[in-house]
């Protein structure tokens, strides 16, 4: 009995050891608060017909969190193996008690210098970001080809460093001649889209500056009982695409930094707003996804500390092309400045300008070429003076006009907002 006891008090030793050694590291994101319209009701948010971002300062309408977990479960030397979790949430803000699902965003494994040829490279494999990239100041992903998958990432050439990558998912594909929503899943399929992934990072290009390059095929995978090909003979479907990135990053650019970056993508890996990623069809797409796209996008950060003056800024045109002319085009400009009083207290003026224009095709289907122009004013308290200083909390209001109605007044064309705001990562 004595053995017995002490064998469990060792077991119990060893496993509360095994814990402590794990460290789990608690990080996340997180963002709610309360606002109200002008012309009476919930906060109205402002995003223009047909662009896939919108700038996001007193324009955040939801309660949105990511809550994650990285343990480092194993190490060894310079190997270490660790397992890393996100889970998402969003709820409209609009009462106490809200249940929503959590979204699996990530859940995988991650291998450092497991493989002893290639020190400094990291295997992987699950479900995850992959080394996504985007714009803060309008909360765009350019670069997100995220999902299951696994890879190998950070292999040293010298010269750059080198990630390989399978990443797959499921598309919903709208297969129907009807030009209308579709009814009780009529004509709805699931397609399996697979992603290959290359990447090359860290090419220097001069003192400080960097290029990186990013080239995804992807391809739908037909299940038995499926022909992507067949389910619309008469039109033209492809099933497959590529995405080719190239983003030059310049740091140490006046106190901040600059990302200017170049997009080309075609057919089934083509759409406004594209970053990298099968694109899927809607019940507007019967004709064809014959298209290309181009996209140029250059963002960044500027900072004067002696006149506790800083400012984000972006500049993105991007063009989708189709076939069928059921395509458009996007141009977005805006700028950040932030005043800081104190090292935590500031003042944010946002001001964006969107202009969305479609092509003939889908002006007949009834799309609207369309201009909205944004601005708002904040008042902010903040850990730290940087712009992306976090936890802040901000006082704020907007104001938003549009060549189309956007208040819930029908005979309006812009509307003015206010409310508080939280936001925090760590």
């Amino acid at each position: 009995m004595k053995l017995k006891t002490l064998s469990l008090a060792l077991a119990a030793v060893t496993i509360s050891s095994q814990t402590f050694a794990i460290n789990p590291e608690f990080h996340g994101y997180m963002r709610s608060g309360i606002g109200a319209t002008g012309s009476g009701g919930d906060q109205m948010c402002f995003q223009a017909d047909g662009s896939p971002y919108k700038h996001r300062l007193g324009n955040e309408c939801e309660t949105y969190a990511e809550i994650g977990l990285k343990a480092n479960a194993w190490e060894e030397g310079n190997q270490k193996m660790s397992v890393n979790t996100l889970f998402a949430y969003s709820v409209a803000q609009e009462k106490d008690w809200e249940a929503e699902a959590p979204a699996t965003r990530e859940m995988y494994v991650a291998g450092e210098n497991m493989i002893e040829s290639l020190a400094g490279a990291n295997i992987w494999a699950g479900k995850r970001y992959y080394q996504r990239r985007d714009v803060h100041q309008i909360d765009y992903y350019y670069l997100a080809n995220a999902g299951a998958g696994g890879g190998i990432e950070n292999i040293n050439l010298g010269f750059a460093k080198l990630s390989a990558a399978w990443i797959r998912n499921t598309e919903e594909a709208y297969f129907t001649n009807k030009q209308q929503p579709i009814v009780n899943d009529e004509g709805l399929e699931n397609y399996s889209g697979n992603n290959i992934d290359l990447r090359l990072d860290g090419i220097q290009t001069n003192r400080d500056g960097y290029l990186g390059i990013a080239t995804i095929y992807g391809a739908y995978s037909d299940q038995q009982g499926q022909d992507f090909a067949g389910q619309q003979p008469n039109h033209n479907f492809e099933n497959s695409g590529l995405f080719i990135l190239a983003e030059h990053t310049q740091e140490n650019f006046f106190g901040g930094f600059n990302q200017l970056s170049i997009t080309y993508a075609t057919d089934a890996m083509a759409k406004i707003g594209a970053f990298g990623q099968l694109s899927g069809f809607n019940y507007k797409e019967t004709s064809s996804n014959q298209a290309s796209y181009y996209r140029i996008l250059n963002h960044g950060m500027l900072s004067f500390s002696e006149q506790n003056l800083a400012l984000t800024y972006v500049v993105n045109y991007e063009n989708y092309d189709k076939d069928d002319q059921q395509g458009s085009s996007l141009f977005t400009v805006g700028v950040r400045p932030q005043y800081n009083w104190n090292n935590h207290l500031s003042t944010i003026l946002d001001v964006g300008y969107d202009v969305v224009e479609f092509q003939d095709v889908a002006k007949a289907n009834g799309e609207q070429d369309n201009k909205l122009a944004k601005v708002t004013l904040a008042q902010q308290w903040q850990a730290g003076p940087s712009v992306f200083a976090r936890p802040a909390l901000r006082a704020f209001a907007t104001y938003a006009k549009s060549d189309q109605r956007i208040s819930r007044d029908t005979s309006s064309k812009d509307e003015l907002t206010f409310g508080l705001q939280a936001e925090a990562w760590w």
